[in-house]
């Protein structure tokens, strides 16, 4: 439950968040751990179903998938998952002078998918506007780790692209702290 979108603002508004006042446990801290617990659940599932489709359908000749680009893959999601939670932190952290929040949530999944490549690939924009979501951190979210699973991103540019993802975790994480 602490994965979704407007827990954070519905602790605040409920007056729940007064309780990890008196905890010894940090507040950002355990909703992050709980957010982690989340995406390891789903990187379990995800490895499984990869694993069945892999023996099922068997892997694809012009693909390079290998162990290598299914690790890098997984740290690459951890990392993104954890730019979204900061990402989404700063705007849910808004309830605290805004009585509805959850429109701007809405606009963050939208801006996400659009601009990450989740609703149409960024390689269908037109070069103008695939140099500007290029500056952006929204396609290191979808596109980049998808990139990585099917073992189109060299390590140069995995590397580059992974420290440009920590720095943009770092950013929005010191935003929202």
């Amino acid at each position: 439950r602490g994965s979704e979108y407007g827990y954070v603002s519905q602790e605040i508004y409920d007056g729940g968040l007064t309780r990890y006042l008196l905890y010894p446990v940090s507040f950002l801290g355990y909703k992050y751990v709980t957010h982690f617990a989340v995406q390891l659940i789903a990187i379990f599932q995800l490895t499984i179903a990869l694993g069945v489709l892999i023996l099922l359908m068997g892997l694809p000749a012009d693909q390079n998938v290998s162990l290598m680009t299914f690790g890098a893959g997984i740290l690459t999601c951890f990392i993104a998952g954890a730019m979204h939670f900061a990402m989404a932190l700063c705007l849910e952290f808004i309830a605290f002078w805004q009585d509805i929040i959850w429109n701007l949530m809405v606009m963050l999944r939208f801006i996400v998918g659009l601009l990450g490549g989740g609703m149409i690939p960024i390689s269908f924009f037109p070069e103008w506007g695939q140099a500007v979501v290029a500056v952006t951190p929204f396609p290191l979210l979808i596109s980049f780790p998808v990139r990585v699973f099917m073992g189109q991103v060299p390590m140069a540019e995995w590397v580059q692209s992974v420290g440009l993802l920590s720095i943009w975790a770092v950013v929005f994480g010191l935003f929202a702290y």
